[in-house]
């Protein structure tokens, strides 16, 4: 990798990190719930999607562990003993958090799926207008405004999978117009 995108992939870390504002200095023991939260103040509990999607996470992480048969949940609504199958821990994208998971913790994993959500809109978001461009200013900058729209925040720090995955929008369309 060159130095020019060494430089683009440190700047995009350096806004998210700024982005995530306080979630980031509670990296391991927090997630983020809303792109409206009270930035000075940690909630510990809060309802929103966020909570279903670290459960998602929490499942699969217990399945690698070998706590609970893989793709099933055996603890929403069940009030008999028989284990559920419907577990669908969103894989392949969720196998990113398994290693923080593992060694951090489940909320570790969701953070840095979300930093790497905002990396990979940033980064191919820059590629792709730097191929139809050819100005790295522009490209930067326009690469900023898809990848930190409120948009995409908002669906991000709500815990929306569409959030998370909007990074293969500009991926798909920029192999595409490589490979034509």
């Amino acid at each position: 990798m060159g130095v020019k995108k060494r430089l683009i992939v440190i700047a995009f870390v350096s806004i998210t990190v700024v982005s995530m504002y306080p979630v980031f200095l509670h990296f391991s023991d927090s997630i983020p719930f809303s792109v409206y939260a009270d930035v000075h103040r940690i909630i510990k509990v809060f309802q929103s999607d966020s909570l279903q999607v670290y459960y998602i996470f929490w499942l699969l992480k217990e399945a690698v562990v070998g706590h609970i048969p893989w793709f099933t949940d055996p603890y929403t609504f069940n009030i008999s003993n028989e284990i559920r199958a419907g577990g669908y821990y969103v894989l392949p994208f969720s196998a990113v958090t398994i290693p923080f998971s593992l060694l951090i913790s489940v909320a570790a994993g969701y953070n840095a799926l979300v930093v790497i959500s905002f990396l990979l809109s940033g980064l191919f978001s820059y590629l792709l207008l730097y191929l139809y461009t050819k100005d790295r200013f522009s490209a930067f900058v326009g690469a900023v405004i898809f990848t930190f729209f409120p948009y995409h925040r908002a669906k991000i720090f709500g815990g929306q999978l569409s959030g998370f995955l909007l990074f293969y929008f500009p991926m798909v369309i920029y192999y595409l117009e490589l490979a034509f």
